[in-house]
């Protein structure tokens, strides 16, 4: 996605024939195994096969596979499928079953769609110092910016992996009275507790889609500022006690 500054004017995309992130969906993703490293992508469906090894071989087909189509230039990857396909094998020689040693499905490159003002959420990789990386709601198109990574941790608990390969944390050390406590940014290399969030699925849309809520480490719903301007406009903020239309959003599972 360009900056704000360059982005056209045409009219926000309706959200009615695009594919939403069911809850289904995230629990079958993954965040990987200590295997892979900082690639953290590994895993894909358990596949239908005759035997444990035959599910090994599929499931390391499909990761390198994903690993052309998303991370082409890294080795690690790559490194990581072969890892995880060998504690698969010695999974199954241990006597284990295809569900139980075939690993799981990767991160699922998904856009984050604010309800509150009908836009997809950026992450600011053009902004410095203690804003870089903040999540907006100001995109009417999906560009490398919109796009998220989701890394189950056992839901409903997940973590968001921005464009730059970062996690997204939510900044509490700021005091509550600052307007920039909680904001989440693309920011921290590792997954601690300020990058998980419970995800709540509580609220329906149309004929059963899904709308999510997003609590952080603190309590509180992630918000969509919209009474916020200029470059701190629609920025994401966990900082509401209750749910209502600025805390609502979409997983979109195409970003296009």
């Amino acid at each position: 996605m360009k900056p704000e500054s360059q982005l056209s004017a045409s009219g926000t995309e309706s959200p009615a024939n695009k594919p939403r992130l069911s809850r289904r969906t995230i629990l079958r993703l993954t965040a990987g195994t200590a295997a892979a490293g900082a690639a953290g992508v590994l895993g894909i469906k358990p596949a239908r096969a005759s035997t444990c090894t035959d599910s090994c071989q599929t499931w390391r087909t499909q990761c390198h596979n994903w690993c052309y189509a998303n991370m082409p230039q890294d080795k690690p990857c790559h490194n990581a499928c072969e890892a995880n396909y060998n504690e698969c094998l010695n999974c199954c020689y241990a006597g284990g079953s295809p569900s139980k040693c075939t690993p799981q499905p990767p991160p699922v490159k998904s856009n984050l769609y604010a309800l509150a003002n009908a836009l997809n959420v950026s992450a600011e990789i053009g902004y410095t110092g203690s804003l870089y990386g903040m999540l907006r709601a100001r995109a009417s198109s999906v560009g490398p910016w919109e796009k998220f990574d989701i890394l189950d941790l056992g839901y409903p608990t997940v973590a968001i992996r921005g464009v730059n390969g970062l996690y997204v944390s939510a900044e509490v050390g700021y005091s509550r009275t600052d307007p920039l406590y909680g904001m989440l940014r693309a920011r921290a290399s590792t997954i601690g507790p300020w990058e998980q969030y419970k995800l709540g699925d509580s609220f329906q849309y149309g004929s059963g889609d899904v709308k999510y809520t997003i609590k952080a480490v603190n309590g509180l719903y992630v918000s969509t500022e919209l009474g916020y301007t200029g470059n701190e406009y629609a920025m994401l903020r966990a900082r509401a006690s209750s749910a209502g239309p600025w805390e609502q959003y979409f997983w979109f599972t195409d970003p296009r």
